[in-house]
């Protein structure tokens, strides 16, 4: 059985090789056409590519080209030779010689084919620098061979070896076809299972990752080459493989779109696809190269790769698609008229995105709000996760992910706590009853802040008069934390702390209170009997809360232990020591030499690594994670390699101590 994670990498795997192996078919049967269109079969019937005009063919091989003259065109001419050449094949047997001839009178050269006029050589027809006589001897002798290449295949003895050859090629085809498929699934397999124990010669890093990729596309390639070459050893199946290629040619090179003065087809526009995806995968690879080698080597923040990524991803990709367009012949000059349309389209349908676009700039190079930042958006509370380039992602407290366009925190009031420094001061209100000493509630007040493991001592806690309220002397307490990101939490535990505080010493924490006055004139006489039975019943009824009762010394003692727990974590020794074997172990985090700028750090793991690790393998959320990692160095299992830095979701070193040995 497979893991979450693991179903979750094999799904991102399938993804992200899927559209490669359709780019790469896509390749395949764009340039197979590609070839056959620019060479005409030139390889197979010595076509010059140089001469214009309409193909003549004999069952599916193209000869040579014919062009046009004033009462028909290229390829009405073209049409007329092709049947003639068509009739006489059919109409002679394929024992029979075919005479074919040149004949020349004055300035006519001809060509005849059984004592029938087959085509007259005009200029159109001619290569450059070649006179009549030579071209009319040049096409007798390429028709020659085809026509006898052509009676040839339509004998019975020629028919049967090729059905013979056709069937053993295809069981042929069959058979190495079942043997790449198996090939592809036990490397598969073998990439599952994470071993090399049944293919050892697949443990090198560059075969695993380019052998897939090849077994895959090789199957496509056997069934490619089999069916062109089965297509080619009979003429009907030549001849129905040219007619798709020439409808496949009308169909594609026909123009569909004109741009001033150029007029562009499907395969202009197919080509520019293809190389638009091709540029887009070279910036993200060349973005990534930039990224995980330069920027992080010399040390640069998250927030700075984030810009300069950007920035090189948007300069690289203007620049590629004017060369692309460029060299594919469009008229960039044309593309004013558009431009134009499109910026009035930007202004005012396109206006949001455009918005959110330049306050993500914004946001990238001033850096009002950075990743991890802890922040306030209206009502929405949460760590910043990422800035892209139209929105910001920002995860709540409940661990859901709010995604909010740029605009937004550049045009609103945004709280950020993280900004500059961390440290923030916490409000806590509250009162007492009126009577109440207050020099001795600012002491049972500071004594329980005091108490709490994250409140700062300095600056010192402070206890301020609000004011006299309704029903209560209003006060509030003043604290300092470290971590905006726990306020919520430790105003929980101060509640707490005071409530039990105020028990203990008896301090009065009120309520509002109303007096009512009744006018009865017998009220006398009618109330006394039952104040007088009221008075009996609730003799013996404590009418306040015992100080040193168990049940507040009770609650103290449970809220104390709740803090110690919470400081000191949840894990015993045994525990933590399993949990560093685990982290050393096969299946643990990646331990090895790294490098950081110019300094080669021993036997060391990423912080990043080791967070994601904790997360899946000790089904914990991120926060707690980090609260781990950061045990395992307070408690003398890990360090960071400079002894710099706490435990950071950061591309930072550390190393175990028992690994410090072997360095």
């Amino acid at each position: 059985m497979r893991s979450d994670g693991q179903i979750k990498g094999l799904l991102c795997q399938c993804r992200c090789s899927c559209w490669p192996s359709v780019l790469l078919v896509f390749l395949i049967v764009l340039t197979y056409v590609h070839l056959l269109w620019v060479g005409n079969l030139a390889a197979f019937a010595q076509v010059s590519p140089s001469v214009t005009g309409a193909n003549v063919v004999v069952d599916g091989r193209v000869l040579f080209k014919v062009g046009g003259i004033e009462s028909f065109s290229a390829s009405q001419r073209a049409d007329i030779v092709n049947t003639q050449l068509d009739k006489v094949l059919r109409s002679t047997p394929p024992d029979v010689p075919i005479q074919i001839e040149v004949e020349t009178q004055g300035d006519l050269t001809t060509i005849w084919i059984e004592e029938q006029l087959l085509l007259t050589i005009t200029e159109g027809d001619m290569e450059q620098g070649v006179n009549p006589v030579i071209q009319a001897g040049q096409w007798v002798n390429i028709l020659n061979r085809a026509i006898a290449q052509a009676q040839v295949e339509r004998t019975p003895e020629y028919q049967r070896n090729t059905a013979i050859t056709s069937v053993v090629l295809l069981l042929l085809t069959i058979v190495l076809h079942g043997a790449v498929r198996w090939l592809s699934r036990q490397r598969r397999r073998q990439s599952a299972q994470k071993s090399s124990e049944h293919l050892p010669w697949l443990a090198h890093w560059s075969v695993r990752n380019l052998l897939q990729p090849f077994l895959s596309y090789s199957r496509l390639g056997l069934g490619i080459a089999t069916i062109f070459y089965l297509t080619g050893l009979s003429s009907w199946s030549r001849y129905w493989r040219y007619r798709l290629v020439e409808f496949l040619q009308a169909t594609f090179t026909t123009p569909v779109f004109t741009l001033g003065e150029q007029e562009y087809s499907l395969f202009d526009f197919g080509q520019a696809a293809v190389l638009v995806v091709g540029l887009w995968i070279l910036v993200r690879i060349v973005t990534v190269l930039v990224r995980s080698r330069l920027l992080r080597d010399v040390g640069a923040n998250r927030e700075v790769q984030d810009a300069i990524a950007l920035s090189l991803q948007v300069t690289l990709t203007g620049l590629g698609l004017i060369i692309i367009l460029s060299g594919l012949g469009f008229d960039l000059s044309s593309l004013a008229i558009f431009a134009s349309v499109l910026g009035v389209g930007i202004g005012f349908g396109l206006q949001n995105i455009a918005n959110n676009f330049m306050s993500g700039l914004i946001i990238l190079f001033e850096r009002p709000i950075r990743v991890g930042d802890f922040v306030n958006l209206g009502d929405l509370t949460g760590t910043v996760e990422r800035i892209g380039a139209r929105s910001t992602e920002i995860r709540t407290l409940d661990l859901v992910t709010i995604i909010v366009p740029n605009s937004e925190l550049i045009e609103s009031k945004v709280i950020n706590w993280s900004h500059g420094h961390p440290v923030s001061r916490l409000h806590v209100p509250f009162g007492v009853a009126y009577g109440s000493t207050i020099r001795q509630m600012r002491s049972v007040v500071m004594e329980a802040v005091q108490v709490h493991p994250e409140v700062l001592r300095y600056p010192q806690p402070q206890v301020r008069f609000l004011g006299l309220g309704d029903s209560s002397l209003d006060f509030e307490a003043l604290v300092w934390i470290r971590d905006p990101r726990h306020q919520f939490r430790i105003k929980s535990d101060l509640y707490y702390l005071l409530d039990a505080n105020f028990r203990r010493y008896g301090v009065d924490i009120p309520f509002p209170q109303r007096d009512v006055r009744i006018h009865w004139p017998n009220q006398p006489e009618v109330v006394a009997p039952w104040l007088e039975t009221a008075s009996t019943q609730t003799d013996g009824i404590p009418q306040s809360h015992d100080a040193d009762s168990p049940a507040t010394d009770l609650l103290a003692e449970l809220l104390e232990c709740s803090l110690l727990v919470r400081q000191k974590g949840d894990l015993s020794d045994d525990e933590m020591h399993q949990l560093v074997a685990e982290m050393r172990g096969p299946s643990g985090v990646e331990v090895g030499d790294r490098r950081y700028g110019l300094q080669v750090y021993k036997r060391c793991f990423v912080g990043t690594e080791a967070v994601t690790w904790l997360a899946e393998h000790q089904k914990a959320t991120h926060d707690e994670a980090l609260r781990m990692g950061q045990l395992l160095i307070e408690r003398g299992h890990m360090h960071h390699v400079t002894d710099e830095h706490a435990f950071e979701d950061k591309y930072l070193f550390y190393r175990f101590y028992l690994d410090e040995v072997e360095v």
